[in-house]
């Protein structure tokens, strides 16, 4: 399972991740966009395919991984792969139960997708909010802040005592919209780097 320390190559990868992503140059709009408007749109934003890379690091682990998050209305699925394609584990999400499938067909189920989560691979990823959080909706937040553009720069939450914060760190034009590209969430001693590299709206 993900407890268990990725390869050398595995690991490689994961600095070669963070080093790229700090040289991304997204596309952004030389004007700032009414964020009423715009937080409407992204709102009714309920069928979407993004890919791209995970980046996780607490004080015991360090994984980089290429994901696929599914959202269909109310349902939600998280694909975790290697770089090489080999499946890690699925995570799908639906209003009152969370299913993981792990790469070797086991499957786990509990009501709480975080708790199941960690229970499974030692990480802490507040997985029920991503579905808003990655399409920059800033869902259920105690705060945030808007940039010049008007979207969502930084937002925080506190989830079972503990404060989470999330700043994104770029965004992208798709379909008329603005969408994050780069964003982390960080909470204590962990740090989640995501690059969503490429989003399919199908609405």
């Amino acid at each position: 399972m993900l407890r268990r320390p990725l390869s050398f190559f595995a690991s490689v990868f994961f600095l070669l991740f963070f080093l790229s992503a700090c040289s991304t140059t997204p596309l952004t709009p030389q004007q700032s966009i009414n964020w009423n408007k715009h937080q409407s749109n992204i709102g009714q934003l309920t069928q979407y395919k993004v890919t791209g890379k995970i980046g996780y690091q607490d004080p015991e682990q360090r994984h980089s991984l290429n994901f696929q998050w599914t959202q269909k209305e109310d349902n939600s699925q998280l694909l975790l792969t290697t770089f090489l394609g080999q499946t890690i584990m699925k995570l799908t999400l639906s209003k009152n139960k969370a299913t993981i499938e792990t790469g070797d067909g086991k499957k786990f189920e509990g009501n709480d997708p975080g708790r199941l989560l960690y229970g499974l691979t030692g990480m802490t990823i507040p997985i029920a909010y991503l579905s808003d959080w990655l399409k920059g909706l800033p869902t259920s937040a105690d705060a945030f802040e808007l940039n010049e553009l008007n979207t969502v720069e930084h937002l925080s939450k506190q989830i079972s005592q503990t404060n989470w914060h999330l700043r994104y760190n770029s965004y992208i034009e798709t379909n008329g919209l603005l969408l994050p590209n780069s964003m982390k969430l960080t909470q204590k001693d962990t740090a989640i780097k995501i690059i969503a590299s490429n989003w399919i709206i199908s609405q």
